[in-house]
Order: structure tokens, then C-alpha cells, then sequence
């Protein structure tokens, strides 16, 4: 491999440096995909003698888990039929002020039996 000194790189004019840095680019190009072939040879004639392909090598698809509908709710206003909550999550701004009214409103009072 020829060695370009540090002085050569140096007197090389604009024009020349960008030729000489798109012949790199190029062979690089080149290297990588003969590299990347051979690899592929190899991974290929492994899989071969084992008996497996290449979409055998795929993770397998994860099962989705099936949503099983709304949270049925735990909580209910205890005047307002209509205000429900599932107990999940941040509590519902009626729920807040609801125990926040008297101090013996507890959870347990208006949970749905």
C-alpha cells in the first residue's frame, strides 16, 4: 500500500483532494458491499447445513394482548347515580371534592358493592 505523507496531502489542490476523496468513497463503496457478500456466503451456507433460513433468524411476532372492553366501575357518587369511577388512574374531580367536603367521606362509602 503506497503512503501518502502528510506534506503530499498538503500540496494537493482543491480539484485534486475532491477527486481523490470521491475515488475513496467509491472503492470504500465497493469494499463494503464485497465484505457485506461475503458475509451473507458464510450466514447462508451455516443456515444450510443446519437446516434453517433466514426467517427462522426473526424474533417471533408478539401476541396482542385483546383489550377486554371498559373498566367496569368501583366507585359511584353517592347522590349523582351517574358519576362513576373506575378507580384506576387519577381520581375523578367529584371524587376529590367529594372527600374533601367532610373528613369522614371515606373511599369504602361509595364503593359499588
Amino acid at each position: 500500500m503506497a503512503k501518502i505523507s502528510n506534506s503530499q496531502i498538503q500540496a494537493l489542490t482543491l480539484k485534486e483532494a475532491v477527486k481523490i476523496r470521491e475515488t475513496l468513497d467509491n472503492h470504500i463503496a465497493e469494499l463494503q458491499e464485497a465484505q457485506k457478500a461475503e458475509v451473507l456466503e458464510k450466514v447462508n451456507k451455516m443456515l444450510d447445513e443446519v437446516g434453517l433460513t433466514t426467517s427462522d433468524l426473526k424474533p417471533p411476532k408478539k401476541a396482542r394482548r385483546k383489550s377486554s372492553g371498559p373498566i367496569p366501575a368501583k366507585y359511584q357518587h353517592p347522590t349523582d347515580k351517574s358519576l362513576k369511577w373506575s378507580g384506576r388512574g387519577r381520581p375523578k374531580v367529584w371524587v376529590t371534592e367529594w372527600l374533601a367536603e367532610n373528613p369522614e367521606n371515606k373511599l369504602e362509602n361509595i364503593e359499588i358493592k
